[in-house]
C-alpha cells in the first residue's frame, strides 16, 4: 500500500552501540512522544499581497447604499443603481448622467408607472468630487412614499337611463392609486360652443340616503335636470366623499357638528384642511372628454380658479342654490361666510 500522501510517523532514533559492541537503548528515543514533538506541516504560501490581510494594514468600509428617488411633482425621474466605490463608482455615475432617454419604471402598487431620466441633479449625492446636487437630502428612501405623477385613464362607458333621459356613463381610473370617478354625458358635446357642465363630488348621505344635513342630493339631480333641458352637457361625479375626508371621518365631524362646531371647525378638529378636493382630476377628465370651454354650475368660485388654472376654460359660472330647509341653513351659511360660496340665500 502506498502511504506517500499519508500524514508524517514518528519514528524513535535506532539504539546507539556500546563500546562492547552490544547495542544501547536511548531513554530520550524509546520515550512516547507528546504532541509537541509531532513536525508541523509547512505554512502555505499566501495567494493575495500581505497589505490586505496583514494586521497593520488599514481596512476600507464604505457608505451604506442610497436608493435614488424619483423626481417628486414631474413626469420625468430618474431612479439609479446602488452606487459602487472608488473610480468605477465615479465613472458609472458620470455615465448614467449621459443616458438622458433611457426609460426607467417605478411600482407603484398597482400599476407601473413608466417615467424617463432626463436632470443630471436628478439622483442621490455622488462621490467626492462631483458636483451634482442631491434631489432631495431629507428623503427617507422609501419609493412607495412618493407619489406617482397624476394621470386617468379612461376605462369603460355604457347607457345610463335616468328620470331626466339618457346618459352616457364613463368611466375613468386614476393610475397612481386606482381611485375611480364617472362622467355623464347627455347628447353631443362634441364642437367648439361651450358645455353646460356640473363638477359634483361624491356625497353618499346626500346623493343616497336622502340626508337634509347637505344640498348635495339636491343639487345633483337639479344639474341633471339642467343638461337634460339643455340637450348636451357633462356631469363629472367626483369620487371624493365628505370634501375629500372619506365616509368615515365625514360621520365623525356629524358627531362634532351636533356638539356645536360648524362643518369647517368639525374638519379642523380631526386634522383637516377645511376642503380637501382636488379639483385637477376634472381638469383631466374634461381633456380626456375632449372637453375645453365649460359654463360652470356650481356655487364654489375656488372650483372655478382651480379649473382656469388646470386648463379648462370657464367662460360663465351658471349658480345652483336648491335645496335650502331647517337641517341645513346652518352649513350653508358656514359655506358662505368661511369658504366664500355665492349663496344668495332668498328667506324663507
Amino acid at each position: 500500500m502506498d502511504h506517500t500522501s499519508a500524514a508524517p510517523v514518528y519514528k524513535p532514533a535506532p539504539p546507539t552501540p556500546s563500546s562492547s559492541g552490544s547495542p544501547q537503548s536511548n531513554p530520550a528515543a524509546s520515550a512516547c512522544p507528546t504532541p509537541n514533538d509531532w513536525p508541523l506541516p509547512p505554512t502555505p504560501t499566501p495567494s493575495i499581497p500581505p497589505r490586505f490581510y496583514s494586521a497593520a494594514a488599514p481596512t476600507t468600509t464604505l457608505p451604506p447604499a442610497t436608493p435614488r428617488l424619483p423626481r417628486i411633482g414631474t413626469v420625468s425621474a430618474m431612479i439609479a443603481n446602488t452606487p459602487s466605490a472608488g473610480l468605477k463608482r465615479k465613472r458609472k455615475h458620470h455615465r448614467n448622467q449621459r443616458a438622458n432617454s433611457a426609460l426607467v419604471t417605478i411600482p407603484q402598487g398597482r400599476v407601473t408607472v413608466s417615467v424617463t431620466q432626463n436632470s443630471p441633479r436628478s439622483h442621490s449625492p455622488c462621490v467626492s468630487g462631483c458636483h451634482c446636487q442631491p434631489l432631495n437630502p431629507t428623503a427617507t428612501g422609501n419609493i412607495s412614499k412618493i407619489p406617482a405623477p397624476r394621470a386617468l385613464k379612461r376605462v369603460a362607458e355604457a347607457k345610463l337611463p335616468t328620470p331626466w333621459g339618457d346618459f352616457l356613463m364613463v368611466g375613468f381610473e386614476e393610475l397612481a392609486t386606482g381611485h375611480d370617478h364617472l362622467a355623464l354625458v347627455f347628447g353631443d358635446i362634441s364642437g367648439p360652443a361651450p358645455v353646460l357642465a356640473r363638477v359634483h363630488s361624491e356625497c353618499l348621505t346626500g346623493d343616497a340616503l336622502f340626508s337634509l344635513r347637505c344640498d348635495c342630493g339636491f343639487q345633483l339631480e337639479a344639474a341633471l335636470c339642467h343638461i337634460a333641458e339643455e340637450g348636451r352637457g357633462v356631469l363629472l361625479y367626483h369620487r371624493q366623499e365628505g370634501r375629500n375626508i372619506g365616509l368615515l371621518n365625514k360621520i365623525r365631524a356629524y358627531v362634532l357638528q351636533d356638539l356645536g362646531a360648524d362643518t369647517v371647525e368639525a374638519n379642523h378638529q380631526l386634522g383637516f384642511a377645511a376642503d380637501e378636493r382636488d379639483f385637477t382630476l376634472c381638469a383631466d377628465m374634461f381633456k380626456l372628454l375632449g372637453v375645453n370651454e365649460v359654463r360652470l354650475l356650481t356655487n364654489n368660485l375656488q372650483k372655478v380658479k382651480i379649473l382656469n388654472d388646470a386648463g379648462i376654460n370657464i367662460v360663465e359660472r351658471v349658480p345652483l342654490v336648491v335645496g335650502r330647509n331647517p337641517k341645513n341653513e346652518r352649513y350653508l351659511a358656514t359655506k358662505a361666510a368661511k369658504m366664500g360660496h355665492m349663496l344668495d340665500l332668498p328667506p324663507r
